[in-house]
């Protein structure tokens, strides 16, 4: 490093440890953030499916319950997309 000063040494490696905490925070956020963004999307999934099954047997009568359940997880679909797609 040259010819530092003690103080201005250990300044920079205090700023090094912060720096490469924050990293270390930021990197298991963004990991979390993908799983929770994974869980969310596999519910949906899930969700999506029982519900297509469920359109496929459904009268008159219960249609307009499946339709509002289905533009429900459209919603919250479109929400996870754009939250992934911004991150």
């Amino acid at each position: 490093m040259g010819t530092l000063t003690q103080k201005t040494r250990e300044d920079l490696e205090r700023l090094f440890e912060d720096l490469t905490a924050m990293r270390d925070e930021l990197r298991v956020r963004l990991h979390l953030a993908g799983m929770e963004a994974k869980e969310k999307y596999g519910k949906l999934d899930e969700e999506i499916f029982e519900l297509s099954q469920r359109a496929k047997r459904v009268g008159e009568d219960g249609a307009h319950e499946v339709k509002e359940l289905l533009q429900d997880a459209k919603k919250r679909l479109e929400s996870l997309r754009n939250r992934v797609l911004s991150a």
